[in-house]
């Protein structure tokens, strides 16, 4: 790191965060929070409803939901202990765990919560150049996985025959699938494209530069840095780890994703929805949807975003006493995806700190 005067970053760090453009997105975002749980939820059933749908969840019902809440951080888990191969569980847990906890709480966190998983793991031996495979193996796969799952769910229902009628529902999904098909495949066509040879993967640079310039014209918003480069970087430094856990890597970050799915499916169950109400179908095409809108990080952690996506999809039709319970177990799903990681993610951080500095004084 270069050094600095302190006045000079206090400054110019203090500049960054108070911007124009920081300010207005803060606005929105608290905005959008006291219109969804101000406003919105309230309307569709009273706190008090959804509460005591809680309070009355059996015992089976609460195991369930651990249960899947278990699998879901497992599952991320698996995806770091994949793309790094040689970490442990617990290092790759506790590193999700802070990560998360940042990403959960602090606006446009998600930057943040790559700085401290760096500096965990590169604590814990990792190497810059393996934490970089990491990150943009898994940052393009998650992309990739992300933008495609609405189409899937398409599929899934037109194959059961359980499409979805009402005009927000339908425009919701149709809107996801068709964004996120205009993503995602062009992402795999780059990414083929990159991981053929150096010729393959400059030109797949020029293709992303293009369309990412046009995209972000359009939303009159600045092309991210991030993208600038990288599909020449996946290839010079992720293309071993693809070569080698290409399909590992596929099976891990299908697995992560489902994870959430998970929680919210065995949530319904457990808030008393049956399949007759709320179908797995349609709950899939919910956490799809979700994901997708997912992608704007107005909030963090998607806080109030994905929870009204998912009241306006999955609710729709359904008599008050029944939408009573859907949002119960939506609730239910943030609290064990959103709300649980915070505080074992800042024990766990802690505990890092104090571990790394007992190390220090003993050397």
């Amino acid at each position: 790191m270069s050094e600095t005067q302190p006045g000079a970053a206090e400054v110019s760090d203090r500049a960054r965060r108070w911007k124009p453009g920081r300010v207005v997105g803060l606005v929105a975002g608290v905005a959008l929070l006291v219109a969804v749980f101000g406003f919105a939820f309230p309307a569709l059933a009273s706190y008090s409803s959804v509460i005591n749908i809680l309070r009355s969840m059996t015992k089976a019902g609460v195991a369930v939901v651990a249960i899947a809440t278990l699998a879901n951080l497992l599952a991320n888990w698996f995806l770091i202990t994949t793309a790094l191969p040689g970490l442990t569980m617990r290092r790759a847990a506790a590193t999700n765990l802070a990560s998360t906890a940042v990403a959960n709480t602090v606006p446009g966190g998600g930057a943040i919560a790559m700085g401290v998983s760096w500096r965990m793991l590169t604590g814990w031996g990792v190497t810059s150049r393996a934490f970089g495979v990491y990150a943009i193996a898994t940052g393009v796969w998650s992309t990739i996985a992300k933008f495609a799952t609405p189409a899937v769910a398409l599929i899934i229902l037109a194959l059961s025959h359980d499409l979805p009628t009402a005009s927000n529902q339908v425009a919701l999904l149709w809107i996801s699938a068709s964004v996120g098909l205009g993503i995602s495949i062009p992402m795999v066509a780059l990414v083929r494209l990159a991981l053929r040879d150096d010729h393959g993967a400059m030109a797949a640079d020029r293709w992303l530069s293009r369309l990412s310039g046009r995209l972000f014209r359009a939303l009159k918003r600045p092309t991210p840095d991030v993208l600038t480069g990288m599909m020449v970087r996946l290839r010079q430094e992720a293309g071993t780890l693809i070569a080698t856990r290409g399909r590992r890597l596929t099976l891990a970050i299908i697995i992560s994703d489902l994870g959430w799915w998970v929680v919210l499916q065995s949530s319904l169950w457990a808030c008393g929805i049956k399949q007759s109400q709320v179908s797995w179908q349609m709950c899939f095409a919910g956490f799809a949807v979700a994901r997708a809108v997912s992608s704007v990080p107005i909030t963090p952690g998607g806080l109030g975003m994905i929870d009204y996506a998912l009241t306006l999809f999955l609710l729709s039709g359904l008599d008050t006493p029944t939408a009573a319970r859907v949002l119960a177990a939506i609730m239910l799903t943030r609290a064990m995806t959103l709300a649980l990681p915070i505080p074992l993610g800042a024990v766990t951080y802690l505990g890092w700190q104090m571990m790394t500095r007992r190390r220090r004084v003993v050397a």
